[in-house]
């Protein structure tokens, strides 16, 4: 899904330009990013590693190494082959990679937010229904969803009981609306 590739160092760019202290750590190595994941599972070749989580173990760093990750961010050197970027606050951090991975969707959609105690999920599901309704009346783009209850990204409804996505699937889920 993802159509441009970025090199290691326009990810770097984004913790300047976000003002997140970062430290490189290894023999600097730039690549072009094929993939970026914090699940080993998910690690192809060139794949930038995310090591986040309180119980996050080295072991998973050395088993992405060995599927293909060529770099890391981390809050901690974990004294590896690869080249790290370390920073204090992974979590931070990980969004402006997520955005730049999945090709900055944010910039071409329109949004809609709802907050409050009680009623969002029921008054996100029943607007997306209405504005739905109004886009296949006119024949215009499709609408898509992030909800409590469902996901959509104008072609696939996707059943879900997550409150808030993760950041690599929240922005893979409003590229797939771009795309869609």
């Amino acid at each position: 899904m993802t159509t441009n590739k970025y090199q290691l160092s326009d990810y770097i760019k984004d913790l300047d330009e976000a003002d997140i202290p970062y430290q490189l750590v290894g023999k600097s190595n730039n690549f072009t990013v094929d993939q970026v994941a914090y699940d080993s599972r998910k690690v192809t070749d060139n794949t930038l590693f995310l090591c986040k989580g309180n119980h996050f173990k080295r072991e998973f760093l050395l088993d992405a190494i060995n599927l293909g990750a060529k770099a890391y961010l981390a809050d901690r050197d974990m004294d590896v082959d690869i080249p790290g970027i370390i920073v204090d606050d992974v979590r931070a951090a990980i969004p402006y990679f997520a955005r730049r991975f999945h090709n900055f969707p944010q910039d071409n959609l329109k949004f809609i937010g709802i907050t409050g105690t009680k009623g969002k999920s029921t008054t996100s599901v029943a607007l997306y229904q209405i504005l739905k309704a109004d886009a296949e009346k006119k024949g215009s783009a499709p609408v898509g969803i992030i909800s409590s209850i469902i996901n959509h990204d104008g072609k696939e409804e996707i059943v879900t009981g997550m409150t808030t996505p993760e950041p690599l699937e929240l922005f893979g889920i409003l590229e797939a609306c771009v795309n869609n």
